[in-house]
């Protein structure tokens, strides 16, 4: 866990804090993030599917619909976030956190509000797979 964590912060691109922290996830979305329409396309194989190609943000949004939460942090586990830089929160960068039909989820790291940086998918029992980077 430690070598991705060391991993992750050699390609973020958001400077973080070494100390991994508990999520903080909110509804109050970036404004680049659309939260119109409802969930779809929320099982596991339709995720697997979809996200093993490059999409924007907005495609990702348009096809699987609003996220259930936004977080300013990085990516670093199921159950915590990357520290935020101690300057604090950078507009346009964060993670989303979609909830699948099967109780799993997957977390969409953006870079700025186009690009995907990284997406992991969560088994319900916490196993992460790494879809896109």
């Amino acid at each position: 866990m430690r070598a991705l964590f060391i991993l992750m912060l050699a390609h973020s691109c958001l400077p973080v804090s070494a100390a991994p922290q508990a999520w903080k996830w909110t509804t109050s979305f970036p404004s680049c993030v659309e939260t119109k329409g409802s969930a779809s396309n929320r099982l596991a194989s339709q995720v697997d599917e979809y996200l093993t190609a490059r999409h924007t943000v907005a495609e990702v949004l348009d096809h699987f619909g609003p996220p259930e939460g936004y977080s300013a942090q990085a990516m670093y586990s199921l159950h915590k976030g990357a520290g935020l830089p101690p300057d604090g929160p950078i507009s346009n960068f964060g993670t989303l956190r979609f909830i699948l039909e099967d109780g799993g989820e997957f977390h969409l790291e953006f870079c700025n509000c186009v690009d995907v940086c990284q997406v992991i998918r969560y088994s319900t029992n916490g196993k992460g797979h790494l879809l896109w980077k």
